[in-house]
């Protein structure tokens, strides 16, 4: 499948927010319910939110595009205290395109970015019966480090980390 995997810019935050629209009903809307799927939608995800992390300078934020448009996204931030820890906040894919390889690119592109920015590690929660992601994350080289209950989504979540060869803080 022909996808170029770039940086996003803000004429993408629409389609994100689309993307992460039909993924979130599709895999988290069993888990949680419709109701705070939108409500969480509605906090995170709307266009000033988006807009605003696609033109920051610190976050790290790519977009998968094919030839219908966007089609997944990647992004994360730097911890405000650990300087060698990137947070892996949000990878979506339009449900249409799971299992086609693209969510693996844009995690290696994101992980590329991390090392050049000289972060070693790169962290990152996820809903415990959100199998799916557990498996994709667990298959990729993420270790499971924590269970917490996140008060955000009503849900346990597992928080993994994975550390990154050929990278420190001494890098940068």
């Amino acid at each position: 499948m022909n996808v170029d995997i770039r940086e996003a810019t803000p004429a993408d935050v629409s389609d994100i927010a689309d993307v992460a629209k039909q993924a979130w009903y599709e895999v988290h809307a069993p888990i949680i319910g419709e109701e705070l799927v939108a409500e969480f939608l509605g906090r995170y995800y709307d266009t000033d939110s988006l807009r605003a992390v696609a033109e920051s300078d610190e976050r790290v934020t790519y977009v998968a595009d094919h030839e219908d448009g966007v089609v997944g996204f990647v992004s994360g931030g730097p911890d405000e205290d650990e300087r060698e820890l990137l947070h892996l906040s949000r990878i979506y894919l339009l449900p249409e395109y799971w299992g086609e390889g693209i969510g693996r690119r844009l995690l290696d592109t994101f992980e590329q970015q991390a090392i050049e920015q000289g972060h070693s590690r790169i962290r990152l929660r996820v809903m415990v019966d959100n199998e799916q992601a557990v498996s994709f994350y667990e298959s990729t080289g993420f270790d499971r480090r924590d269970e917490r209950y996140d008060e955000l989504v009503e849900t346990n979540s597992y928080v993994y980390v994975k550390e990154l060869d050929g990278a420190g803080v001494g890098d940068r």
